[in-house]
Order: structure tokens, then sequence, then C-alpha cells
């Protein structure tokens, strides 16, 4: 009985990957802005790895220190995130051409 429920967690969280996928697809045409397309995106990427490493690689049956082997990549990934938007920003707005000044011509 053990076997049958497993697999078909297997084939739901295949479903739901095969869904995520077509969203993934579908993201652009709903004509979102640049920042929300990516947090989209990047979200739904997330998502999916998370489901493909917690269910086909076993991470759930894990040990808490594995898991924390996993999680820790992530923590400093979000925080080099939040570290590098004020100078991805700062980028943005000065090297933007309608933020440069006029040339004199």
């Amino acid at each position: 009985m053990q076997a049958k429920a497993g697999a078909s967690n297997h084939t739901m969280i295949y479903g739901l990957l095969v869904v995520l996928a077509i969203c993934t697809v579908a993201l652009p045409f709903l004509h979102l802005d640049k920042i929300a397309h990516n947090v989209a995106l990047f979200s739904v990427a997330t998502l999916m790895a998370a489901l493909v490493g917690l269910q086909y690689m076993n991470l759930k049956m894990e040990g808490p220190l594995v898991l924390w082997l996993v999680g820790i990549p992530f923590v400093l990934f979000a925080v080099l995130v939040v570290i590098l938007i004020p100078e991805f920003v700062w980028h943005h707005t000065i090297l933007t051409p309608s933020a440069a000044p006029p040339t004199g011509h």
C-alpha cells in the first residue's frame, strides 16, 4: 500500500511541475512590468526547485544537518539580493538615457 501512495504522490508532483512549467511559459503573455515579471518567474522557479528537491531528491527524509546545508545557501542568496538591490537601482537611475544630462548639441 505504501508503494502505491508514493507513486501517486510522484504523479501529483509531476503534474504540478508540468502546470508550473506551463505557467512559466505563459507569464510573458500577461504583459507585466519587468519587476513583477521577474519576481513571478523566480518565485515559480524556486517553487519548482523546492518540489524537485523535496520529492525526487528525498530531502524531506533527511536529517537536520542536510537541511541546514541546503537552507543556508538560500538564506545567503536572499541576503545578497537584498544587499545588491540598492546598487542595481542606483546604476539603473544613473545610467538610463532619460536621466542623462543634455549634451548641448
